[in-house]
C-alpha cells in the first residue's frame, strides 16, 4: 500500500526568515495583495529542504514517524509543496491576529479559499491536492481549521477515500467532510495516551499516533479498528476547573512570569496547570502580544 500524507506547515522555522509579510502595505483587495507577495516569493532564492525548516513539534513528530514514506506541506506562504523541495524561510499565515498574518494586510476580510488559488501560482507549488495523489493508495490529511478552510474546495475535487485528523470536527462536518473523520477525539489526550501536546498539535500527533498504527498492523483497517477502540476505552483527561480572569488581571499575571519562559505556549500551560487560570489560546497570544508590544513602547520612552 503506498501512503501519502499532507499536513499543515508551522510557524516556527528553522533558519532566518528572509521573506516576510510584516513588510507589505495594506491592501484594498486580495488580488493586488496577492500579486505583491508572489512577486517577492517568486523572485527569492531556496534556503533548505522543506521538511528540515518547520521547528513546530507536531510537525517534527510526524516527519520523523513518516520516515520515507511520501509527505507534502501545505504552506500558507508558498502553496502545495513536497517535503524535500528547496523552499525560501519565510513568514506568513493565514490565522487572524498572529504577527506575520496575510490578514493584517487587507482592508477586508481574508478569503483564505481564494488565497488558496493565488497560491497556486507560487514558483514552489505543486498546484492542486489531487494532482498530486494519482499514484497512492491512501490519503491521510492533517489540517488546523485554518488550513482546512482554506484548501477545502481541493479536498472536494479528490475522487479517492482520503481521512482527515483535526481538532475541529464541527468545522469539518460544517464543510462536508464528517465521513472523512478520523476517530480520533479528546481521550487522546487523556493519561492512556502517548503524545499528549497543545490543541494546535492535536491534528499531527493524531496523524502520528495512526502512521504508528499501520506499521504495527500493516492493515489499514486493523489500525482504524485500533483507534476506535482506544477512543471508546481510554480514559478521559481531567477537566480542571481553573479561574477566569479578566484581561487586566491576566496581563499582570504575564508581566509577573512571562520572564521564566521562553515560548508563549509554555507561559500558557504554566497559567493552566500552575496557576489554573482559565484562558483561550487565541485570546491569552493576543493579550501576550500586547504586553510584550507595549513593553518595547516603554523601552524607547
Amino acid at each position: 500500500m503506498k501512503i501519502v500524507s499532507f499536513t499543515h506547515c508551522s510557524a516556527s522555522k528553522n533558519f532566518e526568515k528572509k521573506l516576510s509579510v510584516s513588510g507589505l502595505r495594506i491592501f484594498d483587495d486580495l488580488s493586488s495583495l496577492s500579486n505583491e507577495w508572489l512577486t517577492i516569493v517568486n523572485q527569492s532564492s531556496p534556503k533548505g529542504i522543506a521538511k528540515g525548516m518547520y521547528n513546530g513539534g507536531g510537525f517534527k513528530k510526524l516527519v520523523k514517524t513518516l520516515d520515507s514514506k511520501s509527505l507534502f506541506i501545505i504552506s500558507a506562504g508558498l502553496g502545495l509543496i513536497g517535503s524535500n523541495d528547496n523552499i525560501p524561510s519565510y513568514e506568513c499565515t493565514v490565522t487572524s491576529g498572529k504577527d506575520g498574518s496575510i490578514g493584517n494586510h487587507l482592508n477586508r476580510n481574508l478569503d483564505v479559499k481564494q488565497w488558496w488559488e493565488f497560491l497556486k501560482k507560487s514558483k514552489y507549488s505543486r498546484g492542486s491536492i489531487f494532482e498530486n495523489i494519482k499514484n497512492y493508495d491512501l490519503v491521510l490529511i492533517s489540517l488546523t481549521s485554518d488550513y482546512l478552510t482554506m484548501i477545502s474546495e481541493d479536498l472536494k475535487n479528490i475522487d479517492k477515500n482520503f481521512y482527515i485528523f483535526t481538532g475541529s470536527k464541527e468545522l469539518a462536518i460544517g464543510l462536508g467532510f464528517e465521513s472523512n473523520l478520523m476517530p480520533y477525539n479528546e481521550v487522546f489526550d487523556g493519561p492512556n495516551g502517548t503524545l499528549r501536546g497543545t490543541n494546535r498539535d492535536f491534528a499531527q500527533r493524531t496523524h502520528t499516533d495512526f502512521i504508528k498504527r499501520l506499521n504495527k498492523y500493516n492493515n489499514f483497517d486493523e489500525a482504524y479498528e485500533s483507534v476506535e477502540f482506544d477512543m471508546q476505552t481510554w480514559i478521559p483527561p481531567t477537566k480542571h476547573n481553573n479561574v477566569k480572569k479578566s484581561d487586566e488581571e491576566i496581563l499582570s499575571l504575564i508581566k509577573t512570569n512571562e520572564a521564566k519562559f521562553n515560548k508563549v505556549t509554555d507561559l500558557l500551560r504554566f497559567f493552566r496547570f500552575e496557576l489554573k487560570v482559565a484562558c483561550e489560546e487565541k485570546r491569552f497570544k493576543s493579550l501576550y502580544k500586547n504586553f510584550k508590544e507595549n513593553k518595547e513602547c516603554q523601552k524607547l520612552l
